[in-house]
């Protein structure tokens, strides 16, 4: 029975050193680092699958960042896409970050979002006539227009007010998908968690340069995770009785 307690704890140890190997992420982070030495990398017309692990924000690993900028330009050189605020607050995991767009540009942006996602959330500050319109997707595409049968929906912020398709036939949320645009955020809560997701953005910045983006992530709260945890423990107990008994 030791042994069996031993290993659920190195299995255990496993889990964190595998979560904690892509750094968190933090303040200041330029999303498209992978870039900055070689923006023509993100052919024009096209985004591409930008790169190994970038950061982390509780259990969820945010890479693959890739970029296309149709129109305009950004307002720093190298181009910047910058982390404002990465944190975990009860269910959700907010990352906040300033694309740093130009007026009348438009950028879109798509990254892989890997751990138990529940649901995704999407806001932003916007001073002008712009807008984000986020596709939610199970896989990359270079074209940015998701398959409906890999589709979870889509979430469209402006100035005026937020809108959030689901539902679609033949789409991954056709059934037991839920969404809200209360509180200033368009939400898709999935009903279950999910492995992954690829975010695809829409970003324009309209008639004023573009200061602010949040997304942020349901994840199970951290009771979740206690309760996982008592119920191991409560199952290495009964096994060890049951090796008294016998």
């Amino acid at each position: 029975m030791k042994m069996k307690l031993m290993g659920l704890g190195f299995l255990a140890l496993g889990c964190v050193t595998v979560a904690s190997a892509a750094p968190a992420c933090t303040a200041g982070e330029n999303l498209l680092a992978q870039y900055t030495s070689n923006p023509t990398t993100a052919p024009s017309g096209t985004l591409v699958n930008g790169g190994g692990p970038v950061c982390t924000i509780g259990g969820l690993t945010f890479t693959n960042f890739s970029y296309n900028l149709d129109a305009g330009s950004f307002t720093t050189v190298p181009l910047d896409v910058a982390v404002e605020v990465a944190t975990v607050t009860g269910g959700q995991a907010i990352l906040e970050f300033n694309p740093d767009l130009a007026a009348s540009s438009d950028l879109e942006l798509e990254d892989q979002v890997v751990g138990g996602v529940l649901g995704v959330d999407l806001g932003a500050t916007i001073g002008g006539t712009g807008f984000v319109n986020e596709t939610v997707c199970s896989i990359f595409v270079s074209t940015g227009i998701c398959p409906t049968a890999d589709l979870y929906g889509t979430l469209n912020v402006t100035s005026t007010g937020d809108t959030v398709t689901i539902g679609v036939a033949g789409s991954l949320c056709a059934t037991g998908c839920t969404s809200s645009t209360a509180g200033g955020l368009a939400t898709i809560s999935f009903g279950s968690s999910v492995g992954q997701v690829w975010i695809i953005k829409n970003i324009n910045s309209g008639s004023a340069p573009f200061s602010e983006v949040e997304q942020s992530y349901l994840v199970p709260e951290p009771m979740t995770f206690s309760l996982i945890g008592a119920g191991l423990l409560g199952l290495g107990l009964m096994g060890r009785r049951r090796s008294r008994k016998q």
